[in-house]
């Protein structure tokens, strides 16, 4: 030990020391800026507690390479879809059902179970001017849909559905005067025993007066079993407005 002080002199400890500085800064100095690529990386070596937070957006995300096994249960929401982040395009057809909507948030629509059947309320009461507006609705089977316009016949209801083969039928009473002193109904009737996906069922032109509350029953059956029957009363009103209310049974 003696000796090896006597050995030791600042000119061998200062280059010693600069020695390992230079040995330790080439790895250091190889790495330069943005200089490590996917080469450098190993497959599978970055993990979540690797990346920051809020560090991965949309630029940094293949087109579709995001699907419903990356996303969590519950994890888009209303304020995904009003944001613009989640439309039309991204969703699969009918892939939407009643439990994936909140049912006030329909125009006039409301629904319930009884016995295994889907009761649906209708309630639309809007001031002339309104567009088309989906009133009733069982997904994929069966709509109906109605607009108050500030011109012409000013009420247009039409029904359609989305299977082929379909059959519906309507028949209405009315009557001007609200305690039918006449003791008589105006009665209309419509039918389409071969309604398909391509058609329109008008509602509203079979009504049989004009300004009238009508009463309508709709009858709508596929050739896979369903049924629903509708119950509504329409009116229109010579100061400006309409009014459809009542409710539909299916399953």
């Amino acid at each position: 030990m003696a000796r090896l002080r006597q050995k030791l002199t600042y000119a061998n400890v200062v280059s010693t020391l600069c020695l390992f500085l230079v040995l330790g800064g080439v790895s250091y100095a190889a790495l330069g800026r943005n200089s490590v690529g996917s080469r450098e990386i190993k497959n599978d070596s970055i993990k979540a507690r690797d990346v920051g937070s809020n560090a991965v957006n949309s630029a940094e995300l293949a087109e579709g390479s995001v699907n419903s096994a990356e996303i969590a249960a519950g994890a888009v929401n209303s304020a995904e879809i009003a944001g613009g982040a989640v439309n039309s395009a991204r969703i699969e057809n009918d892939s939407v059902t009643g439990a994936d909507i909140a049912e006030g948030t329909l125009q006039g629509i409301s629904a319930s179970a009884v016995g295994g059947l889907e009761v649906k309320k209708v309630n639309f009461r809007v001031p002339d001017g309104t567009p088309p507006t989906t009133i009733l609705v069982y997904p994929g089977i069966f709509r109906i849909d109605a607009q108050c316009q500030n011109f012409g016949d000013q009420l247009d209801v039409a029904a359609s559905t989305g299977v082929n083969g379909a059959a519906i039928s309507l028949t209405s009473m009315s009557s001007y005067f609200a305690d039918d002193t006449d003791n008589f109904g105006s009665i209309g009737a419509n039918q389409d025993e071969q309604f398909n996906t391509n058609e329109s069922f008008a509602v509203d032109n079979p009504l049989p007066d004009f300004g009238a509350s009508s009463h309508a029953t709709i009858h709508f059956e596929t050739q896979a079993g369903f049924v629903a029957v509708t119950k509504l009363q329409l009116r229109e009103f010579t100061s400006g407005g309409c009014l459809i209310s009542g409710f539909s049974m299916g399953g």
